[in-house]
């Protein structure tokens, strides 16, 4: 018996532990990098195969525990690849760095390119998939686009027994709602309004495009435009208040600028969605910008 508990704890701590990536931005601040950069290079030194996919017949092969001829590669292709991994027992971790503009996946959770790529290197057996961009500029800034590890805890996450508080409504009911927006957000940006979309019906479950200029960038990726579905605030019940109408009094006054809040910076249907809907969208006083400083500087000093 003893024994076998030596054997069950030495592969417990052999076990890697997944430090997933959430999909978004990661680049270096005025305080420094972010940590998170130097994980990805840790994990891309560590992976089974890396690839350089400039299209879909152009890949170039960077690293691998498989033997792949040199010219093989230089202008590697799937079938390459499936030749050589298919029965190849080094699939723990691959890492594919993605030249969105010479494939053309300006959205990549929304192309059916990606699907096919999560799906293939699925098929080959890796247990993991990390997709990146941004390798010229790796240093300073990487954007993540997939890791089938957060992929798997977000599953997790949302299939939860009742009764687990959620970390991010934990945040909220503790008073610190600016720190679980922060925290739930790939975007953050100070905005100018603009106006909104006309459409034929505007109604409190269909509601207007409002058109946003960004002015300052305080986590993502820059944007020109900010385009958001303007969610109306509910009553307490979460419902549509009693005898609600839409009017322009219930929109902002053009040029007032407003702290946006995005869960997921890439836009759906042409516009994005606001963290916790009207939540997400925060005047831009001072007392709300210096509360929200105060949470980014938090995140972004040394050691965190």
């Amino acid at each position: 018996m003893r024994l076998l508990l030596q054997l069950v704890l030495i592969l417990v701590v052999s076990i890697p532990a997944c430090y997933a990536y959430r999909a978004g931005w990661y680049r270096g601040t005025s305080a420094g990098p972010d940590p998170d950069l130097a994980r990805i290079e840790k994990t891309e030194k560590s992976a089974d195969l890396v690839l350089d996919c400039h299209s879909s017949d152009n890949i170039d092969v960077l690293a691998s525990k498989a033997t792949i001829s040199e010219n093989e590669q230089k202008a590697c292709t799937w079938e390459i690849l499936r030749k050589h991994f298919q029965n190849d027992g080094h699939k723990d971790q691959v890492v594919v760095w993605l030249d969105t503009k010479a494939v053309g996946w300006a959205s990549p959770d929304e192309t059916p390119q990606l699907t096919y790529l999560k799906n293939f290197l699925v098929e080959l057996g890796f247990k993991r998939t990390v997709i990146l961009t941004g390798r010229a500029h790796r240093q300073s800034s990487v954007w993540v686009m997939y890791d089938s590890c957060e992929a798997n805890q977000t599953t997790s996450r949302t299939n939860k027994p009742p009764g687990k508080e959620d970390e991010t409504e934990r945040k909220v009911a503790e008073g610190q709602a600016y720190e679980a927006a922060f925290s739930a957000s790939e975007w953050i940006g100070e905005c100018e309004y603009l106006g909104y979309e006309k459409q034929s019906e505007i109604s409190f479950d269909n509601p207007p495009i409002a058109l946003y200029r960004w002015v300052k960038c305080f986590k993502g990726p820059p944007l020109q435009m900010v385009p958001v579905k303007f969610e109306f605030e509910p009553n307490s019940e979460g419902k549509k208040p009693d005898g609600w109408k839409f009017g322009e009094h219930q929109m902002p006054q053009r040029h007032s600028h407003w702290i946006i809040f995005i869960p997921n910076a890439v836009p759906v249907q042409g516009s994005f969605r606001t963290y916790k809907g009207s939540f997400g969208r925060q005047e831009a006083t001072k007392q709300n910008l210096d509360e929200l400083m105060d949470v980014i500087e938090k995140h972004t000093a040394p050691g965190n």
